[in-house]
């Protein structure tokens, strides 16, 4: 406590020079090592100041008190408060240990333990079943207020403090403990369950409190969101604001009146009246089909989707921006011009780029203007009542510091956080966007092209972001301000010019600057800005602009509540957190990889020395901790495989949406009139295309061509062939082919076999034969073969890369630095598949990694220490001695409950016995028999850690008993489970058959089955009617052997066809095979059956009615037994209103169960 001499960040100073980031690495790192909590602080920002007057000034927070995570666990509640003293230039410091509490009146929350209590369902339904008088939306309310009143009411006679629920139930443990009888074991065990109930009950409630939605509670990290929810209350105490006036009050009800009477003020409507110039630039654009689409009765589905879309945490809203529409592509565009601008040196004309700042944009909407909007797009009245039954509804009150104070009645405003605010303002906006084409098509504002043949902007929207474009004239200033003046008007929005900013191209003077500058009254030139989050000019310095990246994640992870996390936890913060953080940024910018490697370190640093007691050894590289958890790693993001991953989705959007702006204007002002995949990167071209190019590599690896019609895929040029690596045809050209195109080798429909064996070798042909043809005439497409819907993910983008890295590794005949000694991937598999606590798991790994911090170990790795066991004394403690060879070891091992005596001959390698060990999970109860043996070996190590620096021993039944303890809580904690019921069901399910379908219907099933041996498929269909009755079924033999469910889906395109032959028109499909059948009712292609999907998606709209569903195999017996007869005919075989005698016990079944 008291003068460090040195400051975190530029945050914490005010005046001089800006530091650069690396000055304060040293006094972070300090912070950082000791383990030690900044309590923060109440008051003026600054601790210290150097007293001089004006651009001299400098002040600065050197002084600070940090304390321990002890001291801040013990005095929670402490406050720091800066206190302004004039005999010295540094504040005082004044800790208060016990801060006076005012007590508050509670407002009503929902306490998610009540789900854990009985009876909290029959208070909710008798409470929602009273009925109240008045309008749907006041009964509705009504509810809602009497179901808190009768929760609140229950809930008082609930015991809920789980603080002391543990302590009562430990003192109850420790006075039966020390009656030391033998009868009270019993009773031991059901207080333990108990007291891991109260632990999970008190983890939940802060979990519920600390409203952290990256971390979920069940791992032990209730410290950590303790922690947060004391953090948030003191960041958001309010201890005085300031009036217009310029006064300061601090009394809480004067604060709470002062905010009500500012936000009273802000939602007071101008009443405005005049909207004919902004109507009359709004086209009807809503049809009479979308209004009845949005008037009809909300369906249970719809119901059940939104429910279920909510949080389970908090109300419903808005996670970030409207759903559909990509950022990143205002982003890229925004990014384009300002780089055209800022390379613009030459020409008559400079343009400049104004980015408006809307001045609390949602709240100053007015209601008026959006009823006439929304009546002029052509939405129909009802659908607008009910609109603006919902926002008029709305009343505010003032939280100030938990209580809550005032009544605010707005008159205009959109609630922030209410999913339909979104949509509602961009309505709004689209007044704004007709004024600005009414100027442009009048000619008297100018829009901005970047490249000849790219489209002219005048402006982009995103929510509340825009950005206009127009020539740098003070004539086309004046009619903006008239624009902008004309749409404030209309709908209350008002322009902060302050924090408006502009860019002029290069190309304009200094005089045309300032003249344009002073009729926009107030907007300011700036170099640098920020657009939707990201830096608009990205200079040489590619370091320095993307620096706040690395500066996040250290403020992130260096925080003082982050060191109260498990094991699990610094996992799924890294992963969930600080992995995301530049996520954003490197969709559309590739990061310097220096940069990239500060951060990897920062996180490496975190996770290897995140306790107070740790020294920061790294044990292994973090190259091998970013290999997925399958292959040895933990699953941790390389940044800059990670960023090229995220490039080349951006790249990915480009090829296949070409009509997007974004993708427009790239191809307008880079590589318009040729190939993207024969663009060179150009020495002016901005930092945003050189990156997106940098993942071009990628994205030719994992692109394929999909077989339509075949005129566009070049047969040796091109990747086509399915099952291929590289997807390319491997068979040599012959010297006399004259075959061009795919589209050479079909022939009336289907492959022309006679040519495939004249052209290719078998490995080939065989491999064309599986590639499904269209039944009638489909273009070619081009798709992401590392994935099944054929779209291009981030994560199989990632992965894609990693195995290419691979592979140059192995071509190059260097071993792959990222992979792990002696690994197969189904034991990592096995080991993060077991149920018992995360730390256990880490544990193992480490084991199995060679990494855990054995005195043989840490000699090797930090040539320190003695090697020597300090248990026995005679030999070196490596992991197979301390586990297994050691006399205590052994002495641990005779005692335990399971002893694994079959392993002895193995122990003289960790790997090889966990390997071996893997092999008793197919025994029963094997699975529990293997981790209770993990909890053995980690209480092993903890007794071997009390002996290495507490000189203590512990006797083996102790060490065995507290295994034993723990596993038995772990267990206890999981819940029971419902094993008994499952198979219940299932045994019903077994028991279901075929069901007919209703009157006037064809259901048809079908199957396919599959001869690998022979190359031979075979498709079965059969179609009843509503009776039981066969109408019709077919058997049809397939030469060559498709994956299941191309198979599976031609059968269905195959019943379909027949159907329509025959003139059904209500046909019913069932299949077996879920994949098939879940695709083609989401509407979603799935790779492999894409062609075939076209063909059903178009048939089906031959039906009146038409539907696909899933059935059971026992359900679908009889087409199965048709397909597999089918592999052994030459030509299709056909029944017709009798079955064959060999089938017709399973129909008669079939139609017995439906009679029954």
């Amino acid at each position: 406590m008291g003068d460090l001499n040195d400051i975190k960040s530029n945050g914490e100073k005010w005046g001089g020079r800006i530091r650069p980031a690396s000055s304060f690495e040293s006094f972070t790192g300090f912070i950082n090592r000791t383990g030690l909590i900044d309590l923060g602080f109440e008051g003026v920002p600054w601790t210290w100041c150097n007293n001089r007057d004006n651009e001299g000034e400098i002040k600065e927070r050197i002084d600070r008190v940090l304390g321990t995570k002890q001291w801040c666990g013990n005095f929670g509640k402490a406050k720091v408060i800066h206190a302004e003293t004039e005999a010295s230039d540094h504040c005082a410091l004044v800790l208060d240990l016990t801060p006076v509490e005012i007590p508050r009146k509670r407002r009503f929350a929902f306490d998610k333990r009540w789900i854990m209590q009985e009876g909290v369902g029959e208070v909710i339904r008798e409470a929602w079943g009273k009925e109240h008088q008045g309008s749907r939306l006041y009964r509705v309310q009504s509810k809602i207020k009497q179901v808190r009143m009768n929760l609140l009411h229950w809930s008082k006679n609930l015991n809920l403090n789980s603080k002391k629920q543990i302590e009562q139930i430990k003192k109850e443990i420790k006075e039966v403990r020390d009656r030391q009888c033998s009868e009270d074991r019993t009773k031991i065990v059901g207080l333990k369950r108990k007291l891991v109930e109260a632990y999970k009950r008190e983890e939940i409630y802060w979990s519920q409190k600390a409203r952290v939605k990256w971390l979920q509670e069940g791992d032990k990290n209730t410290s950590f969101f303790h922690a947060s929810v004391m953090s948030r209350r003191k960041q958001n105490r309010i201890n005085g604001l300031k009036r217009r006036s310029g006064e300061w009050c601090r009394n809480e009800g004067e604060i709470g009146e002062e905010i009500v009477d500012y936000f009273q003020q802000l939602f007071t409507t101008d009443s405005p009246t005049d909207f004919s110039a902004i109507l009359e630039e709004i086209p009807q654009s809503i049809t009479a089909d979308m209004n009845r689409k949005l008037t009809r009765p909300v369906s249970d589905q719809e119901i059940s989707h939104a429910v279920n879309s909510m949080h389970p945490n908090k109300a419903p809203g808005p996670d970030a921006f409207v759903p559909g529409r990509q950022i990143l592509d205002n982003v890229l565009v925004a990014h384009e011009s300002i780089h055209f601008l800022n390379n613009k040196r030459t020409g008559k004309d400079g343009y400049m780029a104004i980015k408006l700042d809307m001045s609390k944009a949602y709240d100053r909407v007015e209601w008026v203007f959006l009823a006439k909007m929304m009546q002029r797009m052509g939405f129909c009245p009802v659908w607008i009542q009910w609109i603006l039954e919902c926002i008029t509804s709305v009343s505010y009150s003032v939280n100030v510091n938990g209580e809550k104070r005032g009544f605010i009645k707005p008159a205009r405003g959109l609630r922030q956080g209410d999913p339909l605010s979104p949509y509602l303002f961009l309505i709004c906006a689209e007044g704004f966007s007709a004024l600005l084409r009414r100027a442009n098509r009048q000619g008297r504002m100018s829009r901005m092209k970047i490249a000849n043949a790219a489209p002219s902007l005048s402006h982009l929207f995103f929510a509340d972001d825009s950005l206009i474009f127009c020539k740098a004239k003070v004539g086309e200033a004046v009619q903006l301000m008239q624009v902008l003046e004309e749409y404030g008007r209309a709908s209350g929005q008002l322009i902060n010019k302050e924090k408006s900013s502009i860019f002029f191209s290069k190309n304009v003077k200094g005089r045309r600057k300032e003249e344009v500058l002073k009729e926009l009254e107030g907007m300011r030139e700036v170099h640098q800005s920020k657009y939707l989050g990201l830096p608009m000019v990205i200079g040489r310095s590619k370091r320095q602009v993307f620096e706040f990246i690395r500066q996040k994640a250290i403020k992130r992870i260096g925080g003082w509540k982050e060191k109260l996390l498990s094991q699990a936890g610094n996992e799924t913060l890294l992963k969930s957190v600080i992995l995301a953080l530049p996520a954003y940024v490197m969709s559309c910018c590739r990061l310097p990889k220096a940069l990239c490697q500060n951060v990897c370190s920062e996180m490496a640093r975190f996770w290897w020395g995140q306790r107070e007691d740790e020294k920061k050894v790294h044990w292994i590289g973090w190259s091998r901790m970013t290999d997925i958890k399958a292959k040895g790693g933990l699953g941790f993001r390389d940044l800059q495989d990670f960023n090229l991953a995220l490039l080349g989705k951006q790249l990915w959007r480009i090829l296949m949406q070409p009509n997007l702006l974004m993708s427009r204007v790239m191809k307008a002002r880079y590589f318009g009139g040729k190939s993207i995949w024969d663009t060179l990167p150009k020495g002016s071209d901005s930092w945003c295309w050189k990156s997106l190019l940098s993942a071009r590599g990628v994205l030719e690896e994992g692109l394929r061509r999909r077989v339509g019609d075949g005129e566009s895929i070049k047969i040796w040029e091109d990747r086509w062939l399915p099952g291929v690596e590289d997807g390319r045809i491997r068979s040599p050209r012959k010297a006399d082919s004259k075959i061009q195109r795919v589209s050479e080798l079909i022939k009336e429909g289907k492959w022309d076999r006679e040519l495939l064996r004249q052209e290719f070798e078998e490995m080939d042909r065989l491999q064309i034969l599986k590639i499904p043809l269209s039944l009638g005439k489909v273009m070619d497409r081009t798709y992401w073969a590392k994935s099944s819907s054929g779209l291009y993910s981030v994560k199989t983008g990632y992965k894609l890369i990693k195995e290419m890295k691979q592979s140059q590794c192995q071509h190059k005949g260097t071993p792959d630095p990222s992979s792990s000694r002696r690994i197969k991937s189904h034991n990592w598999s096995f080991l993060w598949g077991l149920s018992m606590p995360n730390k256990l798991k880490h544990f193992i790994w480490k084991c199995l990694q060679g990494i855990l911090p054995t005195n043989a170990v840490v000699k090797g790795k930090c040539g320190k220490g003695d090697h020597v066991c300090k248990c026995c004394g005679d030999s070196s403690e490596t992991l197979e001695h301390m586990f297994f060879l050691c006399c205590n070891a052994r002495a641990i091992w005779k005692v335990a409950p399971v002893r694994w005596d079959g392993l002895e001959e193995f122990r003289n390698s960790f790997w090889h016995w966990w390997e071996e060990l893997r092999g008793a999970v197919s025994r029963e109860g094997g699975r529990e028999h293997i981790t209770l043996t993990v909890h053995i070996l980690w209480q092993i190590w903890k007794a071997r850690n009390n002996k290495q620096f507490n000189n203590s021993s512990r006797e083996p039944i102790v060490v065995v008993n507290k295994a034993l303890m723990e596993w038995n809580e772990f267990q206890l904690a999981q819940g029971g489970g419902t094993k008994h019921d499952f198979l219940t069901v299932g045994e019903q399910v077994k028991d279901r058959r075929w069901v007919a379908p209703q009157a006037g219907w064809i259901k048809i099933n079908t199957d396919a089955a599959l001869d690998q041996k022979h190359n031979r498929g075979g498709w079965g269909v059969v179609a009843r009617n509503s009776s039981g009755e066969l109408v019709g079924a077919w058997a049809r033999p397939t030469e060559g052997c498709a994956e299941a469910q191309v198979e599976e889906a031609l059968a269905i395109r195959e019943a379909m066809v027949i159907a329509k032959q025959m003139g059904w028109r209500k046909v019913e499909l069932e299949s077996d095979c879920k994949l098939v059948v879940d695709r083609i009712n989401a509407r979603k292609e799935e790779v492999s059956i894409a062609t075939i999907q076209l063909d059903i998606w178009r048939i089906m709209k031959d039906f009146d009615k038409c539907c696909c569903s899933f059935t059971r195999r026992n359900n679908n017996y009889v087409s199965h037994y048709l397909a597999k007869f089918a592999i052994t005919l030459i030509d299709v075989a056909e029944w017709k209103f009798s079955f064959p005698a060999w089938l017709l016990e399973l129909a008669q079944a079939d139609l017995h169960e439906q009679l029954l």
